[in-house]
């Protein structure tokens, strides 16, 4: 099982508060993992310390064997890991279009293109909409256009940070579908949720936080299992 993404003892406090305590795990090549927990167990501080947003006071993050510790958000996406925030993070002034090509970066005209057809080819609905402001669409299409931005600079790994919140069971299904499709075609995808009853079923793998720390992390079956009988899945959410 070959690693893409390693966390190792990652800590990340707020001054005297620590949100995110000694957590480590593997991210294999190729697969889902699920991260999952309630509000407020650590899973967006996580991501900002792996991601490079928020530097961790200790612990070890690595891409593909290659160290990105202490690097920042700019120069870890330029290393393969690219972060889908909570908040989509767009332009809503720019055109869907001009969103994806800013997600491309600097590339040869051609490139640029297929990437965007890829774009399209994933999510039908923006290349309908593709000269419409970011801005002025929906809450779906906005979290697709997100999620396609990030996949437009083609990343060794993709990391959303609850893709489904705020949207209607439809679009959740959509996207996890994406997922999964992602998966099958080679991405390595790490996703942080409170839907788990939504990204589990495509999940390889599943790390479940609580406090900071991680509680269950294993085959997403076995976790399953594991916290349904221990009532950490007693609703939709955890």
């Amino acid at each position: 099982m070959t690693a893409a993404l390693e966390i190792e003892n990652l800590t990340v406090a707020y001054g005297n508060v620590v949100a995110v305590r000694g957590v480590s795990f593997v991210v294999p090549e190729r697969q889902v993992v699920a991260l999952l927990g309630a509000n407020g167990a650590g899973k967006t501080s996580l991501l900002g310390g792996v991601s490079g947003l928020i530097r961790a006071s200790s612990g070890r993050v690595r891409v593909g064997g290659v160290d990105i510790s202490g690097l920042p958000a700019q120069k870890v996406a330029r290393r393969g890991l690219r972060l889908v925030p909570e908040s989509r993070a767009l332009f809503p002034d720019l055109t869907v279009l001009e969103n994806l090509h800013v997600g491309a970066g600097r590339l040869h005209r051609a490139e640029r293109d297929r990437r965007v057809e890829r774009a399209f080819d994933l999510f039908p609905v923006l290349g309908r909409r593709s000269r419409q402001a970011a801005g002025t669409m929906s809450g779906g299409e906005q979290q697709m256009l997100s999620i396609a931005r990030s996949l437009a600079a083609d990343p060794r790994v993709l990391v959303l940070d609850e893709p489904s919140m705020g949207l209607a069971p439809m679009v959740v299904a959509s996207i996890v579908e994406t997922i999964a499709r992602l998966r099958d075609e080679g991405l390595t995808v790490l996703v942080a949720e409170q839907n788990a009853r939504a990204v589990l079923p495509v999940a390889d793998r599943a790390v479940l936080m609580a406090r900071g720390q991680v509680l269950r992390e294993g085959p997403a079956a076995e976790v399953r299992e594991q916290v349904e009988a221990e009532g950490y899945l007693g609703g939709a959410t955890l």
